[in-house]
């Protein structure tokens, strides 16, 4: 977000900063008609050049891309940027169950227009952010666990070519769920022959918290998506990392199995030790 996302951001790459985000800003004012679509706000110091997808998980182009941006005002912003609201594919206002009435209020949720002159590279986006936040186009929610967007890899092997397309895939128990160490390691074992009887490219690697610290062991191996989304099932997992040609995405193992993109697999890498 304007002010906020580019300042947070830890990495830079080809020095994209302060300049970018001025640029971001007058591609929204031209996009948008330099007025909150939501509010009619026209203060150039209430309004704000909103990111879909978040400017630290985005590549150069992505922070560039002005179908990655919707000028809203401050307030607005403030809310879609948490996924308090999202937008369906027609431009409808979608609210999260902990907006509050206040908050709802004060936004004029029930007087806001839908979102007009949405284009198809909005939609691709909004598609993103409404499934990191957990809606649907209906308005469900059901929210993917917020560990699945911060979570780092490391791996003890010294791996120099990756392959341009793998899953990640652990048989640890998901998220609220509490099994045994014993437990654990079987289903370890178990989805590690599984894997090895089928040959192939195959890399332990280990996803880790760098917020709570928590690490899962896990398994890189050169899959199809699906292939690796019907193994993460069998295996009682509530989803499976895909990595194609860089892009790091997480794909929920439900019937929906939504494909959110998180961000670059090598960025989120540890230099091996």
């Amino acid at each position: 977000m304007a002010g906020g996302a580019e300042a947070g951001d830890g990495q830079q790459p080809s020095g994209l900063g302060l300049e970018a985000g001025e640029r971001r800003i007058r591609q929204a004012d031209s996009e948008w008609g330099g007025r909150c679509p939501l509010t009619g706000i026209t203060d150039p110091a209430l309004l704000r050049a909103s990111h879909i997808l978040p400017w630290a998980d985005c590549t150069d182009a992505q922070r560039l891309d002005v179908h990655n941006g919707l000028l809203l005002s401050a307030l607005w912003d403030a809310a879609f940027d948490c996924g308090l609201v999202s937008f369906a594919d027609d431009g409808t206002v979608l609210l999260g169950p902990q907006l509050s009435e206040t908050a709802r209020k004060t936004l004029g949720v029930d007087e806001a227009p839908p979102l007009r002159g949405l284009r198809h590279a909005h939609r691709v986006n909004l598609e993103v952010h409404r499934a990191r936040h957990g809606f649907s186009e209906r308005g469900d929610f059901k929210p993917m666990d917020p560990v699945y967007f911060e979570t780092r890899f490391r791996t003890n092997q010294s791996v120099t070519d990756w392959p341009s397309e793998f899953v990640i895939i652990s048989a640890f128990a998901t998220t609220g769920e509490s099994w045994t160490p014993h437990q654990n390691e079987q289903a370890d074992r178990r989805l590690a022959s599984e894997l090895r009887m089928r040959g192939g490219w195959l890399v332990r690697i280990f996803g880790y918290s760098p917020t709570s610290g928590h690490t899962e062991p896990s398994w890189a191996v050169d899959l199809p998506l699906n292939e690796g989304c019907n193994i993460g099932q069998r295996f009682l997992q509530d989803a499976i990392y895909h990595v194609r040609n860089d892009e790091l995405s997480v794909m929920s193992c439900n019937e929906q199995r939504v494909l959110t993109r998180v961000g670059s697999f090598r960025h989120r890498l540890d230099p091996t030790t």
